[in-house]
């Protein structure tokens, strides 16, 4: 009888595990690699985050969505309307929608999280929001303290996507950390920072927008999204199949990828632009003239060609082209001439006083601090500029940190110049960069200046159309071009890698292909 019970024992454990490895088999998984520059978030909480990254924006959604074409879809809203004196958008939501902890997305949500986003990191983003009133379950009006003809691409952002009111309640500080809990099409399950966000998908979503064909659940079980700052290890992750789509392959293996039968290279547009910052609080560069200089010399074509292989552009401006406000008359534009730089750093008093290449002033040797992140294409980044600023008299130090030191080195003002960028489409990112209240982070160049906040707050806040917007930021934008506080270098595409067992859409929009992506 014992031997029938451990037999019967045996086969119930077979058949269950079986069943297990039959399930495992049939999980469709996908691997994705962030492009580097979406890397180290430290937290998934949007009223908290300063950058976003892909996990964001698959766990929750904002009520509006915006395509690469930059045109508006309805997401948690169903339809908007702006009043006739556009003091007034009031905005229809879609019923059924359920947060992954059950509980239910309504007006009373929109408006606690509206209000909840006064102390958040990006208020700016709803400034110009005066008040919220909810008209009924579904409905909500804005009340606006001014027109604000960007209100949608506001509200499109990563940054207005829409946690769980209710979880937000009971976690408390470990929401965004051990829990986010939002409406989208997967749901958290693990997190290790800087290394990867494990998210399974939502069975309970059927709410996707226009920009997807299927409107849920997705197709794929397991969404694994890994951080990489290393490009040699993106490539060979890639290569080897360890992970199935890649975002923003460095130039340096941009074709080896190419060459490889297995994968397919897409590339996007770019919203990405990268920058030498100066501390124009900090000695010599409080002299518009060492600013003017430096930019000068930085050659952008030479980092194009020697650091990026040509893939990609350089740019003269602070705006990724795309944009309206980018547009600025030739005069405006920053471009490399390294001769006029000299004679602008000699009419400023600095000398090469014993032929060592180096300049001085009042007896002190240019040296400065230049900071990085230290990540490969950083790095060749600054070594380029190193040896540019070496040729007009800086002797220049490279200093790697991690990101997240980085960002809390920034804070205490202590930089001189740095290599960063930034990904932003929409010409507000100069009131980001260069607003006096912001200064230390991200006002990264300390920049103090009545004048320049004072035609930051006219684009902010005083254009009634699109039209204004425009000629007001464009305005703003050519000042702050000749304050010298970056020096503009380099606009990099986005390629997006894909392996031959990724079934992917026609159409690339993040993040709404998610939801149409499958696996073989």
């Amino acid at each position: 009888m014992k031997k029938i019970t451990i037999c019967l024992f045996l086969v119930t454990f077979l058949v269950v595990l079986a069943g297990t490895f039959a399930i495992a088999l049939s999980e469709k998984k996908l691997v994705l690699v962030v492009d580097p520059a979406a890397k180290g978030v430290a937290t998934l909480n949007p009223l908290k985050i300063k950058w976003g990254t892909t996990a964001i924006n698959v766990i929750y959604e904002g009520l509006v969505e915006k395509s690469i074409d930059e045109k508006y879809y309805p997401s948690l809203a169903s339809s908007w309307e702006m009043g006739n004196d556009a003091m007034t958008w009031t905005f229809k939501l879609k019923k059924g929608v359920k947060f992954h902890d059950g509980s239910e997305f309504n007006a009373d949500v929109v408006k606690w999280f509206i209000e909840e986003m006064r102390e958040s990191p990006s208020e700016y983003m709803v400034q110009s929001i005066k008040s919220v009133t909810v008209e009924d379950p579904y409905t909500v009006t804005l009340h606006m303290e001014y027109p604000d003809p960007n209100l949608l691409f506001n509200l499109s952002s990563t940054f207005m996507t829409i946690p769980s009111k209710e979880a937000i309640e009971k976690y408390g500080d470990d929401f965004g950390i051990k829990y986010a809990v939002g409406t989208g099409p997967f749901i958290l399950d693990e997190w290790i920072m800087d290394d990867q966000v494990i998210l399974k998908k939502n069975p309970d979503y059927k709410w996707g927008t226009e920009l997807s064909e299927n409107k849920g659940p997705a197709k794929i079980d397991k969404l694994i999204i890994r951080e990489m700052a290393e490009e040699a290890t993106v490539f060979m992750e890639l290569t080897s199949g360890g992970v199935d789509v890649a975002e923003g392959i460095s130039a340096i293996f941009l074709e080896k990828t190419k060459e490889d039968k297995n994968i397919d290279v897409v590339e996007i547009p770019s919203a990405r632009l990268y920058y030498l910052a100066m501390n124009t609080q900090k000695e010599p560069y409080t002299d518009i003239k060492v600013r003017e200089a430096i930019c000068l010399a930085i050659n952008q074509e030479e980092i194009l060609e020697h650091v990026f292989m040509n893939v990609g552009k350089v740019t003269h401006t602070y705006l990724i082209d795309q944009l309206e406000e980018s547009k600025v008359p030739e005069e405006y534009k920053i471009r490399y001439n390294l001769d006029k730089a000299k004679e602008i750093l000699a009419e400023a008093g600095w000398k090469d006083t014993d032929g060592d290449g180096i300049l001085e002033k009042g007896g002190e040797k240019f040296v400065t601090n230049l900071w990085v992140e230290n990540t490969s294409v950083f790095r060749r980044v600054a070594e380029v500029v190193q040896e540019q600023l070496r040729k007009l008299g800086i002797d220049a130090k490279i200093t790697q940190y991690d990101s997240i030191t980085f960002s809390d080195k920034l804070k205490k003002g202590e930089q001189e110049l740095l290599i960063r960028l930034y990904g932003w489409a929409n010409a507000d990112i100069l009131e980001w960069y260069f607003n006096s209240e912001r200064i230390g982070y991200p006002n990264v160049a300390m920049l103090d200046d009545e004048k320049a906040d004072e035609l930051m707050d006219k684009a902010m806040t005083k254009a009634a159309t699109w039209e204004e917007r425009v000629e007001y930021f464009t305005d703003y934008h050519k000042y702050l071009l000749k304050q010298f506080p970056w020096a503009p270098i380099y606009l990099p595409p986005v390629n997006v890698a894909i392996r031959s067992n990724v079934i992917m859409p026609e159409k690339i929009e993040t993040p709404a292909f998610l939801l149409d992506v499958d696996v073989k």
